[in-house]
């Protein structure tokens, strides 16, 4: 069994377990949004507010599970697309731009000049930081491969404790103290940031390179030890509002961040669980593709649907509720996606492959080991003979 799980990471088709967690991840996505947001509306204290609190932290990996899974796959090649590049870019503007006619011809919205301003820019840090990290990652991976096991392993120990553990460290002490510590971290004078920058991003992409090389360690093949263990960093996760409520701080708690190794955590227990399941299902394969699009696109469907107005229902209803907009939000930007995929994506199919056949693609090729050279050989010999 154990010997089957680590051959998933050595296989080209991607398996519909891992496609499944990408669905889950995209539907966490809308229900993370939706919690932060019904947070601000809520008693602090309250059982609504605990509950909120739990399904944050619950939905709170989704981020670092799109950048560990897109790790483990893309670590097996050293060619990029810039067509795809060009695509992600694309995405964001084209949406925006939709949604903001939306705005105007629904909601009766007026047409300003910043906002056509704003719709052309790639305004989406996710993107942002997913292209950079699409782009570095050829390099990332030829730098990695150069490593023994071992020896990345040392590399993961070392930036988890670096970039990770010591940031939410800081963060957990500035937020029961109440006082700036951004000097002290390791990422920049602004702080961790909440885990919102490259640092993590690339942190958790050379953990899910390792899966993708190495596959899984021993240890994170035992389901119950995943379960178990997944549990604990949740609690550990849900616990860290109680600071928030002792301390009376309006600070966002330090245990929510991306950075936390907590929530690190969470994210490599569901990856290798799903891995674990390794089948093939063309439906739930079609429905993942569109987990992308869903975080484009929810946020700003959220007044279409007056979800707003649902903040203040009674707390035995939240999770129901909240779980149904999300799947609803989520089936409106697959339909989305379908319409996508028969349309605009034809076009960026065809021109990537213009790329491909010009050569204009970012190649990163592996060094083959060098041959000592014969004229070197002979010229040693003609030493020796002198």
């Amino acid at each position: 069994m154990e010997q089957a799980i680590n051959n998933v990471s050595k296989k080209k088709q991607r398996n519909s377990g891992i496609e499944l967690l990408r669905l889950i991840a995209g539907i966490m996505v809308i229900l993370v949004h939706i919690a932060t947001a019904s947070e601000r509306v809520v008693e602090s204290g309250s059982v609504a507010f605990y509950l909120i609190q739990l399904l944050t932290a619950i939905t709170i990996p989704a981020v670092n599970i799109f950048v560990i899974v897109s790790a483990f796959f893309l670590v097996k090649s050293q060619k990029r697309s810039w067509v795809k590049v060009i695509e992600l870019v694309f995405m964001v503007i084209f949406f925006e731009f939709i949604l903001n006619l939306l705005d105007i011809v629904v909601l009766d919205k007026p047409l300003t000049l910043k906002k056509v301003a704003e719709a052309l820019l790639p305004n989406n840090y996710f993107v942002v930081l997913y292209t950079c990290m699409f782009i570095l990652s050829p390099f990332v991976n030829f730098l990695l491969k150069k490593l023994s096991q071992q020896q990345l392993v040392t590399l993961i120990i070392i930036l988890v404790a670096m970039f990770s553990v010591w940031n939410f460290g800081i963060d957990l002490m500035r937020e029961i103290a109440n006082k700036d510590l951004n000097q002290l971290s390791t990422v920049g004078s602004w702080g961790s940031q909440k885990g919102f920058t490259i640092v993590n991003f690339l942190l958790i992409y050379v953990i899910g390179a390792y899966f993708g090389l190495h596959g899984f360690p021993k240890l994170l093949t035992s389901t119950k030890f995943l379960i178990f263990s997944y549990l604990l960093a949740l609690i550990i996760t849900f616990s860290s509002c109680f600071i928030k409520v002792l301390v009376y701080t309006n600070r966002e708690s330090a245990g929510f961040g991306y950075h936390s190794p907590f929530v690190i955590y969470m994210a490599v227990a569901l990856l290798c669980l799903f891995a674990k399941l390794n089948f093939s299902n063309k439906i739930i394969n079609s429905f993942a593709g569109a987990s992308f699009i869903s975080f484009l696109i929810h946020q700003r469907l959220f007044s279409y649907f007056g979800v707003e107005r649902l903040f203040s229902i009674h707390w035995a209803l939240l999770f129901p509720t909240f779980f149904a907009i999300a799947v609803g939000l989520y089936v409106i930007a697959f339909c989305v996606y379908l319409l996508y995929n028969i349309s605009i994506k034809k076009l960026f199919t065809k021109l990537d492959k213009v790329f491909e056949n010009k050569g204009w693609i970012l190649n990163v090729e592996l060094e083959k080991p060098q041959e000592m050279p014969l004229v070197e050989e002979q010229s040693e010999e003609k030493r020796e003979d002198v």
